[in-house]
């Protein structure tokens, strides 16, 4: 592509107008059906190289460039009808001859599959006039400029009145706000697609009264990892309520909601595919939980299945180890799994690993008439700058009972004898 071809794609998009093409996602080839006059039409190049050439040309802001280039892959945009999604979001950063400014992409599948929709338009006025209307510090609105970068809902909370106002929403941003209460859109914007293992805690940390007391505290933000319903499935998501601290401008809190469901899951396969190795090593173990320490999910693979069919469950790991210490473990083992399962035990235990390797047993039996005993190994592994924790369990009800049975023969050889 050639110096002016690069000048006519930085320009091809109007300051206060529209762009879309139609990208064929079979032949990788794309026609624009609308732009302004004059503006960058399609080359002989395929629709991803000309996307490549585009972003080195410094066309997008050097912090989104990453985003940039992995939202726009031909993989990822055939990946929107799968994910069951009306359209997937980005809000990125714009070099212009004048300025730098924002811009919001979506994806539109269409139903026949092979092709999507992709249409730009230059959101960066809207979105100023917007973040004036909230009379939020210049500080705030650089906060929410940059939120909405990584972000699918974005609200902003007056912690004295109780009213918010949806900036962002699935990726779109308003461009008339509409106050509500606070826990009003909470009920019908967010809570109804929690999953329903999230719902208590996302109320407990972000309900106004919440809010209210970590500001009032001196927080600076408060966290949350959740699973987020998109299309049919759960995704991870991490919801943040950042606060501000200057007393001088109204008291408000900004909330955002980001995807962080690729990024999670491929920590948990890295972790995954090398503990699968050892497990495939160690045949007799029937289970593999993968703890990340940092988020607090976990991951547990059922692998008496065939690879691929694996049954695999997800979740809060201190909500999972409550539920099985409450219905499965006996009463008398209670307090060695809490010892060596427990999540402030895991981190504790990983924070002091002085090698690179290291293992914990937990031994103990399943509630009923005739118990079953379970044996988990925790194993600590270092792997770069972080530590690895996967738990690898079996049932060893066979073993103990031979062990029973060997000394009960034991105790009672000498009396045999002498009979």
């Amino acid at each position: 592509m050639e110096h002016r071809d690069h000048e006519k794609m930085l320009n091809a998009i109007p300051s206060n107008g529209v762009y879309v093409i139609r990208v064929d996602l079979l032949l990788d080839r794309y026609s624009v059906l609308k732009s302004d006059l004059g503006g960058w039409q399609p080359g002989e190049d395929s629709f991803s190289h000309q996307l490549d050439r585009f972003i080195q040309s410094g066309a997008i802001h050097p912090e989104d460039t990453r985003r940039f280039a992995a939202f726009t892959k031909l993989e990822r945009i055939r990946s929107a009808p799968i994910e069951g999604q009306k359209a997937l979001t980005l809000i990125y950063r714009r070099q212009t001859p004048d300025a730098c400014r924002w811009n919001l992409m979506e994806v539109i599948p269409e139903r026949n599959g092979a092709s999507a929709v992709l249409r730009i338009k230059d959101i960066h006025d809207m979105l100023r006039e917007i973040l004036e209307r909230e009379g939020l510090t210049a500080r705030g609105q650089d906060l929410i400029r940059s939120l909405g970068a990584g972000s699918f809902n974005i609200y902003t909370i007056d912690l004295r009145s109780g009213q918010a106002d949806s900036i962002q929403v699935d990726g779109q941003i308003r461009e008339e706000l509409v106050s509500a209460p606070w826990d009003e859109l909470v009920h019908t914007q967010i809570e109804e697609r929690l999953h329903e293992a999230y719902q208590h805690e996302f109320k407990s940390r972000f309900s106004l009264s919440s809010l209210r007391q970590a500001k009032e505290s001196g927080q600076q933000k408060s966290e949350l990892l959740c699973q987020w319903r998109s299309g049919g499935n759960y995704r991870y998501v991490s919801v943040t309520a950042y606060f501000s601290q200057d007393q001088n401008t109204k008291s408000y809190t900004v909330l955002a909601l980001q995807d962080v469901d690729d990024h999670v899951r491929l920590e948990l396969a890295h972790t995954q595919r090398d503990m699968e190795m050892a497990a495939i090593l160690r045949s007799r173990f029937r289970t593999l939980t993968t703890v990340d320490l940092v988020s607090g999910q976990y991951q547990k693979t059922d692998l008496t299945q065939p690879a691929g069919a694996e049954n695999i469950l997800t979740g809060d790991y201190a909500l999972y180890l409550q539920n099985i210490i409450s219905t499965l473990v006996h009463p008398d083992d209670v307090d060695t799994c809490r010892a060596v399962l427990s999540l402030d035990h895991l981190r504790e235990k990983a924070a002091d690993l002085s090698g690179d390797y290291e293992e914990e047993v937990c031994l103990y039996r399943q509630r009923g008439e005739t118990p079953l005993w379970v044996e988990l190994r925790v194993i600590y592994s270092r792997q770069r700058s972080r530590v690895a924790v996967n738990i690898l369990g079996q049932d060893v009800t066979r073993e103990k009972q031979r062990e029973e049975s060997r000394s009960r023969r034991w105790r009672t050889g000498p009396t045999s004898s002498a009979a």
